[in-house]
């Protein structure tokens, strides 16, 4: 199976994203590099079965975008495979592997598996730095929905998608990122997502993020100051506060 993702701002998570997922049985890795971090991605990279795409627009994304992740995965997908679409912090589980989720959709005629984010956070709440050989299930211990329930975000995505499926907008014409697609058939079968984004790089990821958000005038960077104003206050991520399971919407 493919998987298809967009690197931007920081990569550290990069060694640890696809030894998981070439676990979970993804046969072939799709990525577009934001500028500057080339060199870096290539030899974090190295040895697995990664092809880099050139000349999109990557950097896109962090403002709610999916134009380099689209283009890659009309370019290099058939229209009758599943794939796997993800951000670079989100660790989907497949317990049987990606393989036995998509066979599992198929059987009743779904084309979009989606995914629950669960927020992954260090018990003393702070925003620890990761190391290529660390444990993240261990550095980051507790489980939390910072995204749902502090910061006001969506927190499902489409996990696994079969068929060429454009991502899905709001009435506004925004884009819903891959919460949605456009046509999709929702599988029964969810899965779980591990959201490793709460370690030493998401202070300066979610500034820029405001930056990059305010400047498109798109309206979710108050999700972002959301999360910085409680850390300004508590010094930490306050995880206990966000444990309740928030309701599965959407």
């Amino acid at each position: 199976m493919k998987l298809f993702v967009a690197v931007t701002a920081h990569a550290t998570l990069l060694p640890h994203f696809l030894r998981h997922y070439q676990a979970a049985g993804v046969s072939q890795f799709f990525i577009s590099i934001e500028a500057g971090l080339e060199e870096s991605v290539e030899r974090m990279a190295a040895g697995f079965p990664v092809e880099f795409v050139r000349g999109l627009d990557t950097a896109e994304s962090i403002e709610g975008g999916t134009e380099a992740v689209t283009r890659m995965r009309m370019k290099f997908a058939r229209p009758d495979e599943w794939v796997v679409l993800t951000d670079l912090d989100e660790f989907q589980a497949h317990p049987q592997g990606v393989d036995a989720t998509a066979a599992e959709a198929d059987r009743e005629g779904a084309n979009v598996v989606r995914g629950y984010m669960i927020d992954r956070v260090a018990t003393d709440g702070e925003l620890k730095p990761i190391g290529p050989d660390d444990d993240l299930f261990d550095v980051f211990a507790e489980r939390c929905y910072v995204t749902a329930l502090l910061q006001g975000g969506l927190s499902y995505k489409c996990a696994l998608v079969k068929n060429h499926l454009e991502s899905g907008r709001t009435a506004e014409g925004l884009s819903l990122a891959h919460h949605h697609m456009m046509g999709e058939r929702i599988a029964t079968a969810t899965v779980d997502i591990h959201h490793f984004k709460w370690n030493s790089e998401a202070l300066d990821r979610m500034k820029t993020a405001i930056a990059r958000t305010q400047a498109a005038g798109q309206p979710f960077w108050v999700e972002y100051q959301r999360v910085l104003e409680h850390l300004e206050t508590h010094g930490r991520l306050q995880w206990q506060d966000f444990t309740d399971t928030p309701p599965r919407a959407g």
